[in-house]
């Protein structure tokens, strides 16, 4: 068998999100967390917004991880996320002291994929530095089911709700956030963790990609 070769890439065609939503939807149906559908796809309206981003990593040039990225701005006016609307009370008080955050969902490793599923997870999580590079240290956040909570608090995320449920799925989670600013160094350091840097989206111009992302989307109008 061949050695994996990992790379983790933005998805900016219909092509590439279709798959996404494929891999979204075997995902989350394996596990009971979403009702079954005719298309076989699993998206949302986030997914037509130019804040939310899709990264996949593949397996040479099979798709075999995907992760969103929605980023809540004031500086650039993207104020609709997920958390926000599902956890209201704890977003708010998040964002007092905060301008910027941004949350990961949508995180799946392929099903077939369970033998290497560490590695495609820092894979995934390559795109955590990158924004962190980009937007400057901002802060990150999660709706995290309980089995992964402990996981999140090794990588610095602390718990600042209880359990809801998350927008359009059929599970509980518990949101969660951190700065990036007083975790990175050790994030960097940690052996494990450190493998996320090793994985950083090639991508040369965030804005550029967020049009472009924008503009490709597959259909009019997304559903809700």
């Amino acid at each position: 068998m061949d050695a994996p070769c990992l790379t983790n890439r933005l998805c900016l065609t219909s092509a590439e999100l279709l798959e996404a939503f494929r891999l979204r939807y075997a995902s989350y149906g394996e596990k009971g967390f979403i009702a079954p559908n005719e298309e076989g796809l699993f998206y949302d309206r986030y997914d037509a917004l130019p804040n939310c981003l899709t990264f996949a990593v593949y397996n040479r040039e099979e798709m075999v991880g995907s992760i969103r990225a929605c980023t809540y701005s004031s500086e650039h006016g993207w104020f609709d996320i997920p958390a926000k609307y599902g956890y209201p009370s704890a977003f708010a008080t998040w964002m007092r002291e905060r301008n910027i955050v941004i949350e990961w969902n949508r995180f799946v490793i392929h099903p077939r994929c369970s033998d290497l599923a560490a590695t495609i997870e820092f894979a995934l999580l390559g795109a955590v530095p990158f924004f962190a590079s980009y937007f400057d240290s901002p802060s990150f956040m999660a709706g995290v089911r309980e089995n992964h909570v402990k996981f999140y608090q090794r990588f610095g995320y602390e718990r600042i709700s209880g359990l809801e449920r998350y927008p359009n799925t059929n599970f509980k989670a518990t949101l969660m956030a951190m700065d990036w600013a007083n975790h990175a160094k050790r994030i960097r350091e940690h052996r494990a963790f450190s493998r996320c840097f090793e994985f950083q989206p090639s991508v040369t111009n965030i804005d550029t990609g967020s049009r472009r992302l924008f503009d490709a989307r597959f259909r009019e109008p997304c559903p809700a």
